[in-house]
């Protein structure tokens, strides 16, 4: 018997809330360490992530629906205005194949092509590299002031400063560790051609 537990907060209006808090920053920096960050995927691979959700949470297609309308409106601020975004993915990020081989190959091509986005930082950390700090779970920081934590207990908001320098810090030492430009296009080409 599968059971499954309802979210602390609607889908939907969790998504809504990240949308204003991203339309409303300027400075973002995420770490993700196993699946794509929010803000660069497809819709394809947005639906995969929340079919896999669902064996533990009670979603609705129709919260299911607002969270892919949300989440691409996030992906739309890349490049615009002077929002600048450093996003660092784990290797096993570009892969973990989500949704099938056709999804994920789709979703490995839109990353390549944000590679060029102006203000778009991105970089991956390959599976071998020597860490300069503990592997944490995902986390984003907006604006130096306040951190995001999504899990499944539900999402977490830091905004006392000692803690947010924590974070700092942290993804500070992780992004000494990714590869960036034609080495991380390497890394995600090759994830490509492996599925």
């Amino acid at each position: 018997m599968t059971t499954t537990a309802q979210p602390t907060q609607s889908l939907a209006a969790m998504h809504q809330d990240f949308l204003v808090l991203a339309e409303a920053s300027t400075d973002h920096r995420a770490f993700q360490p196993g699946i794509i960050w929010g803000e660069l995927q497809t819709a394809d691979y947005i639906r995969a992530t929340y079919a896999r959700l669902r064996r533990v949470l009670d979603i609705s297609d129709e919260e299911i629906d607002a969270a892919v309308i949300t989440r691409l409106a996030r992906g739309r601020l890349l490049g615009q205005d002077n929002r600048a975004f450093h996003v660092l993915l784990g290797e096993h990020a570009i892969t973990s194949v989500v949704g099938g081989a056709d999804v994920m190959r789709a979703q490995l091509h839109h990353l390549l092509d944000h590679l060029d986005t102006p203000h778009l930082r991105l970089g991956i950390i390959p599976a071998a590299a020597e860490l300069e700090a503990t592997l944490p779970g995902g986390f984003a920081i907006y604006n130096g002031v306040r951190v995001e934590i999504d899990s499944l207990a539900g999402p977490q908001t830091i905004t006392e400063m000692p803690r947010i320098q924590r974070f700092t810090a942290t993804f500070d030492l992780l992004a000494r560790s990714a590869v960036y430009g034609p080495d991380a296009r390497a890394l995600i080409e090759t994830a490509h051609d492996r599925i």
